[in-house]
């Protein structure tokens, strides 16, 4: 077998450097790195001489070992110096200080030493490339990426997630949308929640004294969550270009989330710009950017709410998908327990409420939420009531009157009536109908109570300001008994 030469084991060592490009690290990178494991290697063999190395755009390496004149009368001596004596047996001009340049070329290094510079070179690269991966993904802390399910456990506690450059990460079952059901090969959005350079092993380590101590794994540690309220904002920033549009703020502005993963959530919005509608953004061309959200969240139900400096309004809208008519009269704020009270038909109240109570849970968490971003630290525990429970726990404030309780009840009865006759109507799917003062039925039932309840609103105004002039219990205005009746007649 033919005898390795040193001129070999270079051309292999050049080989093996320039290969290191198609790891997508700079040619000056490179360099870097090859000067490096040259100088550490050149030092070993050498005692610790000062090695120069240059290294140009072909990779054609040139060193020199460098050495610095010393005075003859040094006690100790670097190993990188000369004496001013010796100095001058190379050339009789050296005096103390300068530098003696001594070419060096590849041959010095042997077959092991080039072995150790490939070495060298291999684990700079490995530690340049977790670097790397480590600001890569840590500049994508809050922040949403896609990624591939790898696999996932038979028991359904956790999925492991591919979100390229060879970055897997842990997705735990309690950071996964409750009921969603992953399937292997499956492109899903996950919000990046922390990224870290160590993690605890679980394998404990020793002492000197042989007491157990905790030890770390070192690499890039990816926490990612699909249960995250941040998962909701940064989807609706990624498809609502009135929100964020080429990395800049729009007009539109999330201002809170309340959220139950897998079940419903409610986003509070409101837009600086009165031209632009933050709901009709949100939603998009029939419905399109909401729905979008609604299907990356496996179905869950998405609640866009209308911000309003008014807190009953505000409250109102946070109930969506319930509509409030009137929020002045209706949502009456206890100051004292922070409870707020609003007023529904009863017909309303299981839409008001939700499932479980999700809808009011949600909407007092929303109301907090948002009220913290604003600085104010307020909550509102939300709580439905029907007209006649309103009545019964006297939450109006108005004690016995009795022309205010009743016209509370008979606008109770008007809106369940014209609910009925609304509904009738689209069930037989019939045209336009009128009744007597030809007012369309077909009209939308929230607007239709809206006009009952300001104008009973203002028949009440109008009662409690007619003077009482006498005790009779059996007293009873005239003009509001008719008022009352005329819409009675109305939708009968």
């Amino acid at each position: 077998m033919a005898k390795k030469t040193k001129a070999s084991e270079t051309r292999k060592l050049n080989e093996a450097l320039s290969l290191l490009e198609e790891d997508k690290f700079s040619r000056e990178e490179i360099a870097d790195y090859m000067k490096e494991a040259i100088k550490t290697a050149y030092k070993k063999i050498c005692n610790d001489a000062k090695l120069e190395v240059e290294i140009d755009d072909k990779f054609q390496i040139t060193m020199h070992e460098v050495r610095t004149v010393a005075s003859d009368d040094k006690d100790d001596y670097e190993d990188y110096e000369i004496t001013l004596e010796e100095a001058q047996t190379i050339n009789p001009n050296y005096q103390i200080g300068d530098e003696i340049r001594t070419p060096v070329t590849m041959d010095v290094f042997g077959r092991t030493d080039s072995s150790k510079i490939k070495n060298m070179l291999k684990q700079k690269i490995r530690e340049s490339q977790k670097t790397r991966e480590y600001e890569f993904f840590k500049s994508k802390e809050q922040e949403i990426m896609t990624g591939i399910v790898e696999r996932i456990d038979p028991k359904g506690n956790y999925a492991i997630i591919n979100l390229g450059q060879g970055q897997l990460a842990y997705l735990n079952k309690k950071a996964m949308i409750p009921g969603e059901m992953l399937t292997t090969g499956q492109e899903i959005k996950v919000f990046i929640q922390s990224v870290t350079d160590q993690i605890e092993d679980k394998k404990k380590g020793k002492d000197e004294n042989g007491e157990e101590v905790i030890k770390y794994k070192k690499g890039t540690f990816v926490q990612i969550s699909r249960k995250d309220d941040g998962l909701v904002r940064r989807l609706f920033e990624s498809v609502v270009t009135e929100i964020v549009s080429n990395g800049k703020p729009g007009p539109v502005e999330i201002l809170g989330i309340a959220r139950e993963a897998g079940k419903r959530c409610k986003v509070a919005v409101d837009s600086s710009d009165p031209n632009v509608d933050p709901i009709g953004a949100c939603v998009g061309i029939k419905g399109t950017r909401a729905k979008s959200i609604q299907d990356e969240l496996g179905g869950e139900k998405v609640d866009i709410v209308k911000y309003d400096k008014n807190i009953k309004r505000f409250i109102a809208n946070s109930l969506s998908p319930a509509q409030i008519a009137d929020p002045e009269k209706d949502v009456i704020l206890n100051q004292e327990t922070r409870e707020a009270f609003v007023i529904v038909d009863e017909s309303k109240s299981s839409l008001a409420i939700g499932k479980g109570g999700i809808n009011t849970k949600l909407a007092s968490q929303l109301i907090k939420v948002v009220s913290d971003y604003k600085g104010k630290g307020e909550s509102w525990t939300i709580k439905i009531k029907s007209t006649q429970q309103a009545i019964d726990e006297d939450l109006y404030g108005t004690g016995k009157d009795e022309e205010f309780v009743t016209e509370l009840r008979e606008a109770d009865i008007v809106e369940s009536e014209v609910k009925k006759v609304v509904e009738k109507i689209e069930v037989e799917e019939k045209a336009p109908v009128f009744v007597e003062n030809e007012i369309s039925l077909n009209a939308d039932v929230d607007s239709i109570i809206s006009e009952i309840n300001k104008d009973l609103s203002q028949v009440h105004q109008q009662a409690v300001e007619i003077e009482v002039e006498d005790d009779d219990d059996n007293y009873e205005d005239d003009e509001y008994i008719d008022r009352l009746e005329e819409f009675e007649d109305l939708y009968d």
